[in-house]
């Protein structure tokens, strides 16, 4: 009997049972062969889950409070916005925990942002934040100077006046010019042939109406407008160095954008918001401000 159960465990058998053993323990704590791919999915294993436990007392302490999913119901963005900076404000003044629910006030305000994520997705009737788009100004603009380089034409028609004078009033004989001009029937055609100082699709809004001051018809104006396709807004012509206030109010114009300093003053002075529109004959004007734009999507209300 003593030699048949010696026989049975050997020496080699012990070897083997050690390594089967080994491979065993191996399985247990191998990652496993199988395979998934998680590239570009959402890493939820990133989540702090103290935080995230730390957010769900305020949420439980709210459902206690209130009712399950009460805040589900829709609040004020404003309201949640004006929470969210107490409890932010009380954190930067030293103060950890909220007097009423004992919690962390950083968790009362991720809840709040939770709240408003949320809103962002399935409540925004609650969206009541103040938007430059809902208050979006009237804005009118001149033409020559702005958006027409009348300047370098003048000058390749009369070559005595340099293309970026430094004084508005560059051409003692303008007048005089137009009207040999209109006599000649070549005034329309100059008129129409003057490029753009920018392309239509370059204008970051589409004005209220346009106010120019000019010796041809409004209808040779929206010829050249529409050619280069700028927006089909009405046209208000003037006679030369006319006032533009009268014509500004009377179209309810917020915002006006003109390239001559003198109209620059006459608006500002009678109550309409004029921006200068920065060329080489208005640049000698200091203490312009903000009013003073180099480009037309620098207005800041865009």
């Amino acid at each position: 009997m003593k030699d048949t159960y010696k026989s049975k465990i050997m020496p080699e058998d012990f070897l083997n049972y050690s390594t089967n053993k080994t491979e065993f323990n191996k399985s247990l704590t191998s990652k496993g062969s199988g395979l998934r791919y998680n590239t570009g999915k959402l890493r939820y294993d990133l989540i702090h889950t103290k935080s995230l436990e730390d957010m769900v007392k305020v949420l439980t302490y709210g459902a206690n409070k209130y009712s399950d999913n009460n805040w589900q119901g829709g609040l004020s963005w404003k309201s949640v916005i004006a929470s969210l900076k107490r409890h932010i404000a009380a954190f930067e003044n030293g103060e950890d925990f909220d007097d009423e629910s004992n919690l962390l006030h950083l968790s009362h305000a991720a809840c709040n942002i939770h709240f408003l994520n949320a809103f962002y997705h399935d409540f925004p009737q609650g969206d009541d934040r103040n938007k430059k788009i809902l208050k979006f100004p009237k804005i009118g603009i001149d033409i020559d100077g702005v958006i027409c380089d009348f300047m370098s034409s003048w000058h390749n028609l009369y070559d005595e006046i340099p293309s970026n004078p430094s004084t508005y009033y560059c051409d003692r004989k303008i007048i005089e010019r137009f009207e040999l001009m209109k006599n000649n029937n070549t005034l329309d055609d100059f008129y129409l042939n003057i490029k753009p100082l920018i392309k239509s699709e370059e204008l970051p809004f589409d004005p209220h109406c346009y106010i120019t001051s000019r010796p041809v018809s409004k209808e040779i104006t929206e010829k050249w407008l529409d050619y280069h396709n700028f927006p089909a807004k009405p046209v208000i012509s003037l006679e030369i160095r006319d006032s533009k206030v009268k014509a500004a109010k009377e179209n309810n114009i917020d915002i006006f954008i003109d390239d001559h300093f003198d109209n620059f003053i006459d608006l500002n002075k009678n109550g309409i918001t004029c921006y200068l529109y920065t060329q080489p004959w208005n640049i000698k004007y200091k203490n312009i401000g903000h009013l003073r734009i180099y480009k037309l999507d620098e207005l800041p209300f865009l």
